[in-house]
């Protein structure tokens, strides 16, 4: 499984190296400091921690980011933590705090005092005593300073008030723009960043150098540009060669524009740059996979392995990237090593991972049973989307209406909102497959009543337009730019799904090709072989084969709603490629595994 570095909300990390190049950054999480007084309230001693990430942000030794805690630093791969406490008097400010590494236990004690009304010559003063050459705070507000800590630490509804509070307090505070449109991009609005970023514009002046060139990543990814994105991350690692958060944010961008060897170089950069971050060596596991350079991604995750023996993730991510590129038993062994490692971990999907893999070489018997053991031990835990599971996976196995009948009998007594939400959206899918119309949008209406989350609400808005009747050829592409005027991903995926299922394959082909450009190459949205379908049924065949031969990451959650169109689809496609190039036995052996495969239904 990818995790990213202390869960770093959208592409771009807001460490920084701009003035000094350094051989290896050490992550630093920062944890909130303790009160011990009681006298100035427990938000300064967040406030502290926010400050010193924003400080250290040019540090040629630290890569700063905060963690709500020690325990939440070292599970996210932190390698140092800093931590400690204070305490006031009257205007006295005293702080004791320290670095501790987590490898070998040792301290470095930082201590300093002064008046609290001259707080930020005390703030320096501790910075520099993890850097001698850390900023100054970037705010001079107090009210600002406290705001932003309570967003950075906060949850809920209240993280955005706060945000708006403490740039009420300092309309100059840079790296709060940063944050706050990062977040909002991180839950899928885009127009409430692009709303944050156009109010930092006319501030931009007046911010720092990287400041600066962070804003016109995060405008970017705001306006959904690709171009522009890779244009303005390639300037910030020119200005910053040394931040691994910046390299992966840019080799992300490139692995999606299809820049395959230059997207894992990046990675591999990164991995350079923090050697002893188990979660570098993660990223770039999948970076190697994605650019099909299977021994390269070994390579990584066992060095993942040697830096975390306990985690079962590196066996989680090792079995991944066996079955993105198509080595099944090996991708199945892993995630049963992951399995037996922590039953737990992942909610025990590793299982549910290592049916996929089994499904995948064609047992449908073995399959089954891997799938049941799962499946049950789901629904001990009160899973309330065990039933959605066993219904995927009955419509991919066994037969698609008794599928769909289970599923709908199970939706009206799902008592999470948002689980009915996500079966709905399964339910429209199907329906919309079987050409019941008003079926699917019966059931795109409930799904967009009910959902919750930023990804469910996509996609219901998705199904809801995709179950309206259509006539014209070209009324896709217009009701598409009128629903969708704002977000092109949205708009891009509802001409591509419309017109895959309307069977306009040379639109269809269109759409996926720019669709995946605006796509994480790490998702398991199968968008890879339904653009390969669409280029063969369009007649573009070369460029349709040359897609072929990966089979995306399976998911820890529910399958993506559509994730039919493309599984088991894709050894189908297969066989007309080997076809293709004469290869007439491989093509027969793909032919029969798709056949062995496809439930019986529509």
């Amino acid at each position: 499984m990818r995790k990213r570095w202390l869960a770093a909300i959208g592409v771009l990390t807001l460490s920084a190296c701009g003035r000094r190049e350094a051989v290896h950054r050490t992550p630093l999480a920062l944890t909130p400091l303790e009160d011990l007084s009681g006298g100035a309230g427990g938000w300064l001693g967040a406030g502290i921690a926010a400050s010193l990430a924003d400080q250290l942000a040019s540090s040629a030794r630290w890569t700063p980011q905060v963690a709500v805690s020690r325990s939440d630093a070292v599970a996210a791969g932190a390698a140092a933590v800093f931590g400690g406490y204070f305490t006031t008097h009257g205007d006295r400010l005293r702080i004791r705090a320290g670095i501790e590494d987590l490898a070998s236990g040792r301290r470095q004690a930082i201590s300093v005092e002064g008046r609290l009304s001259d707080w930020r010559a005390v703030l320096e003063s501790l910075a520099r005593g993890a850097d001698p050459q850390a900023d100054p705070p970037v705010t001079r507000s107090l009210a600002a300073l406290r705001n932003y800590a309570e967003a950075l630490f906060g949850a809920g509804p209240q993280v955005d008030e706060a945000y708006r509070r403490a740039l009420e307090a300092d309309p100059a505070f840079g790296p709060a723009y940063l944050r706050w449109a990062e977040r909002l991009l991180g839950q899928g609005d885009r127009v409430g960043a692009a709303r944050v970023l156009e109010q930092a514009a006319p501030h931009a002046a007046r911010f720092r150098p990287l400041d600066r060139a962070r804003l016109s990543v995060l405008v970017a990814m705001a306006r959904d540009d690709p171009e522009s994105g890779v244009r303005a991350l390639r300037e910030l690692v020119r200005m910053m060669p040394s931040d691994a958060g910046a390299q992966r944010a840019l080799g992300r961008l490139e692995l999606a524009q299809g820049a395959l060897e230059e997207g894992a170089s990046r990675y591999r950069r990164a991995a350079e740059l923090e050697p002893n971050n188990p979660l570098a060596w993660n990223e770039l596991g999948y970076a190697e996979a994605a650019a099909r350079n299977l021994e390269a991604a070994r390579n990584a995750l066992e060095q993942y392995r040697r830096l975390a023996p306990q985690d079962p993730n590196p066996l989680d991510s090792l079995g991944d990237v066996h079955y993105y590129l198509g080595r099944f038993a090996d991708a199945e062994r892993f995630y049963r090593e992951a399995y037996q490692r922590n039953p737990a971990f992942l909610a025990g999907a590793t299982l549910y991972k290592a049916a996929r893999a089994r499904l995948a070489l064609g047992d449908r018997t073995g399959a089954d049973k891997t799938f049941e053991e799962y499946v049950a031990t789901r629904r001990k835990a009160g899973d309330p989307l065990a039933e959605l599971r066993q219904a995927q996976w009955e419509y991919w196995t066994a037969d698609r209406k008794a599928a769909e009948a289970r599923l709908a009998q199970r939706l009206p007594r799902l008592d999470s909102a948002e689980a009915a939400a996500f079966a709905a959206t399964q339910m429209a899918a199907w329906r919309l497959a079987a050409s019941d119309v008003a079926s699917a949008a019966r059931y795109a209406g409930q799904a967009a009543a009910q959902a919750q989350s930023a990804a469910t609400r996509a996609l219901a808005r998705l199904c809801v337009f995709l179950a309206q009747p259509m006539s014209a050829s070209g009324e896709l592409e217009a009701r598409a730019a009128q629903e969708f005027p704002t977000d092109a991903r949205e708009r891009l995926a509802a001409v591509a799904y419309g017109a895959l299922l309307s069977r306009q394959f040379s639109k269809a082909a269109v759409a996926l090709t720019e669709l995946r450009r605006r796509t994480d190459p790490f998702a398991p949205e199968p968008l890879a072989v339904l653009q390969a379908w669409a280029l063969l049924e369009a007649g573009q065949a070369e460029q349709a084969c040359s897609l072929l031969g990966v089979y995306g990451f399976p998911p820890a959650g529910p399958e993506h709603p559509f994730a039919f169109l493309g599984f088991p689809r894709v050894f189908l496609l297969e066989s007309a490629c080997l076809a293709r190039a004469g290869r007439e036995t491989e093509a027969r052996g793909r032919r029969q595994l798709f056949e062995r495969l496809q439930a019986p239904g529509y």
